[in-house]
Formats: structure tokens, C-alpha cells, sequence
């Protein structure tokens, strides 16, 4: 369990991330936590769900499961619209 100084360094927490495409799979319960002055680095195949990732991040497009944590405590939800205009 992470402590409460570990949660409130968080910049970005992306938890359990599920996306299918057509009833393919792309994305199955990723997950991704960036502390501030982290630096990370998204790898792998083609086809691996990168791309996806950074989509469902940035609100193009919408996941299916999972949660989305910009700032410690507060979800941003799935609506991109009102994603973009939190992360303003």
C-alpha cells in the first residue's frame, strides 16, 4: 500500500486501463504512475498498446475499464471533453 507522501508526489496515476477494438483486446488492466520528476518511457512491439495508452490518456480516445487519477484523489472520468477542460 502506498503511503501518503508517496501519494501526494504522484502527477499521474493510470490504473487498471482496458480497451478493445472490435472485440480485440489492445489494452488488458495496464497500468502506469508517474511521480513528479520521473521520467518514463513507454516500450515495447508493434501492436503492444502503446499508442493506445497515450490516446486514453489524452482523451482521444475512451476507455473501457479502469481509472484515470491526474492529480491524487480526482478522477477525471471517461468524457474527453470534460478531461481536457480539467487538465487545463
Amino acid at each position: 500500500m502506498a503511503t501518503t507522501a508517496a501519494i501526494a508526489s504522484q502527477l499521474l496515476s493510470m490504473r487498471a486501463i482496458s480497451k478493445a477494438f472490435g472485440g480485440i483486446p489492445a489494452l488488458a488492466s495496464a497500468s502506469l504512475e508517474v511521480g513528479h520528476g520521473e521520467v518514463h518511457a513507454l516500450v515495447g512491439q508493434n501492436g503492444a498498446g502503446k499508442s493506445t495508452m497515450i490516446k486514453i490518456l489524452t482523451g482521444y480516445v475512451a476507455r473501457d475499464k479502469g481509472e484515470i487519477m491526474p492529480m491524487p484523489g480526482k478522477d477525471h472520468g471517461r468524457d474527453r471533453r470534460r478531461s481536457h477542460r480539467k487538465l487545463r
